[in-house]
């Protein structure tokens, strides 16, 4: 499962363990799978040239394009869809 938060222009995607269910705070957040976090970032960064600070959080601004926020979702469904069963 994941799961996306944040507030305003900032958003972290978040990779939960078999033990989590959703994300309402620190520790909640803790638990989520930091390496597929990592693998996420990597893949946008390696695939579609998105760039992530890998586990860090991602931020949207003025000067993003309506087309930068259509190819950080296509390149997180090419990602996803490697673990659709």
């Amino acid at each position: 499962c994941v799961i996306t938060t944040g507030i305003g222009s900032l958003f972290l995607t978040h990779f939960l363990n078999d033990s989590s269910v959703e994300i309402k705070n620190a520790s909640d957040a803790a638990k989520c799978n930091i390496k597929q976090l990592h693998d996420y970032h990597f893949h946008m960064i390696a695939n579609d040239g998105i760039f992530f600070l890998p586990g860090k959080l991602g931020a949207f601004s003025d000067m993003h394009a309506k087309s930068d926020i259509t190819n950080i979702a296509k390149s997180t469904d090419k990602f996803l869809t490697k673990f659709k069963k």
